[in-house]
């Protein structure tokens, strides 16, 4: 009778773990645009673009930052990177823009791929010029964002254990 439960058991387990492989999606990696990150870039936070930009102005650097990636409003693509999703979803000015380099352009659809996702993206940083307390601009949401530009590689970010 043991043998008998034995058997049962690890038959129970086999179909278990069967299940639940065929269940599941296969793995299907996120693609990565650019070849490799440029062992010159300073590996900073987005904190630190967005509180100090001065420092980083016209600087190659590398960030870890929440994506968002939508491809073709109107003539423009929208494209930044947030601190976070909160960030992200409640529209404020914590962010970076994104720029592509020119090698890029013909792969930006593969962007939308990125979007609400954590990302590693390297660029050089631009820094935008305060606007006097008197100036306003109506089409830009936040004038004194900082611009990623000449984006030469954007991957996946996943944290690890």
């Amino acid at each position: 009778m043991d043998a008998f439960r034995s058997h049962a058991t690890w038959s129970a387990i086999l179909i278990a773990c069967v299940t639940a492989a065929c269940a599941s999606e296969p793995y299907r990696p996120l693609p990565t645009l650019g070849v490799s990150v440029q062992a010159d870039a300073l590996d900073v936070t987005i904190y630190q673009l967005i509180a100090t930009p001065e420092r980083y102005d016209g600087k190659l650097v590398s960030v870890i930052a929440f994506g968002y990636f939508e491809t073709g409003f109107g003539s423009e693509n929208r494209w930044a990177i947030f601190p976070t999703r909160d960030d992200m979803e409640h529209a404020t000015c914590a962010l970076v823009y994104i720029d592509l380099a020119t090698e890029l352009q013909p792969e930006a659809e593969k962007l939308a791929a990125f979007s609400d996702k954590y990302v590693f993206v390297s660029g050089v940083f631009e820094a935008s010029h305060p606007l006097p307390p008197d100036v306003m601009l109506v089409n830009e949401p936040c004038p004194n964002a900082g611009i990623l530009r000449r984006v030469s590689y954007v991957s996946h970010w996943e944290f690890g254990d």
